[in-house]
């Protein structure tokens, strides 16, 4: 921690301002990579912006699932530049929270994100000064996998990607005119052979025997994307002068899904590898708007109830900020 200087710069309010009102983008960059560096162990040679790949979990099937697919690597460092922009000029709890969260949705390390996020939250928010007390608190935030437990800038406990994922559906119906029900659920099952619920795999997609093994890994990529493939494949039941409704079947429960079997039968491999690229497209349009949710003034309702809901609770094992 002394090399990080974290008492000097967060030990009080107004110190935490300072360091926010000074900070450059690179400033921003270098302490990042030098706190990821930290919570990961890494040697300061092999320090870096490494982000890359896939976010996977084991699903109740056994198979492995993406949970989070993270901005394409190319737009990344625009993306954090432009939630440090928003951040410059905010209050350090704010700041906290637009940069803790972005921080988890750009994914800009390979590792450690989380745990990167919650140091920053903390040093930004609640502050350092050196005390046993903040000593054990910072232990605590940055255990692997119980550090959440503490302080979580996870953005699905807000449901935000669910909530930009219907408005998304809502702006490319109206961008078709489309005035049916809309779909609020994507059904996977459709998409592979019967009974492979357990083994999802490129390979059982149901798609034309000439879609190459290239396409089918994309799409399959898309397809495990749970909160964000929805918009895209919706706007794709507009294509090739498609009806939305040949494509979607709706529940007594409520539910309209699309049944991504019927879609993807019909898809070329030019179509698929659009439908990729696609998903890079409203990935980035995602993390944009969460910043614009603390950059724009119009949105300060919005912004001030998710450094609510993100704060952590007080209480006998949380000392009070600084």
């Amino acid at each position: 921690m002394d090399k990080l200087h974290a008492e000097e710069q967060f030990s009080s309010l107004e110190n935490r301002k300072e360091f926010i009102k000074n900070l450059t983008f690179e400033d921003l960059q270098n302490w990042l990579i030098r706190v990821n560096g930290m919570v990961r162990e890494l040697p300061a040679a092999q320090r870096t912006l490494d982000g890359s790949g896939v976010v996977e979990v084991s699903n109740n099937f056994g198979y492995a699932a993406a949970e989070y697919v993270p901005p394409a690597k190319g737009d990344r460092q625009e993306l954090l530049s432009e939630a440090f922009n928003a951040a410059h000029g905010l209050e350090p709890e704010k700041a906290a929270t637009l940069l803790g969260l972005s921080i988890n949705t750009i994914h800009p390390f390979m590792d450690g994100n989380g745990r990167t996020s919650r140091f920053v939250y903390t040093m930004l928010a609640h502050g350092y000064d050196g005390s046993q007390e903040d000593k054990q608190l910072l232990n605590d935030v940055l255990e692997n996998g119980e550090g959440r437990k503490v302080v979580d800038l996870d953005p699905t406990r807000a449901k935000l990607s669910e909530r930009w994922s219907q408005n998304r559906v809502a702006k490319v119906a109206n961008e078709h005119g489309y005035q049916g029900k809309l779909p609020n659920y994507s059904y996977l099952g459709s998409a592979y052979e019967a009974g492979d619920v357990g083994t999802y795999c490129p390979d059982t997609l149901l798609v034309g025997e000439h879609v190459s093994a290239d396409a089918r890994a994309k799409l399959h990529a898309v397809l495990m994307e749970k909160d964000f493939n929805m918009p895209n494949l919706f706007a794709h039941c507009f294509e090739e002068d498609r009806k939305p409704e040949d494509f979607m079947r709706s529940f007594e429960d409520g539910r309209m899904i699309i049944e991504n079997g019927k879609l993807i039968g019909q898809m070329t491999e030019e179509e698929i590898a659009r439908l990729r690229m696609g998903q890079d497209e409203i990935k980035k349009e995602y993390v944009q708007g969460l910043v614009r949710v603390f950059a724009n003034p119009e949105n300060a309702e919005l912004a001030d109830s998710l450094v609510t809901f993100y704060r952590p609770q007080a209480g006998d094992d949380l000392p009070p900020s600084h």
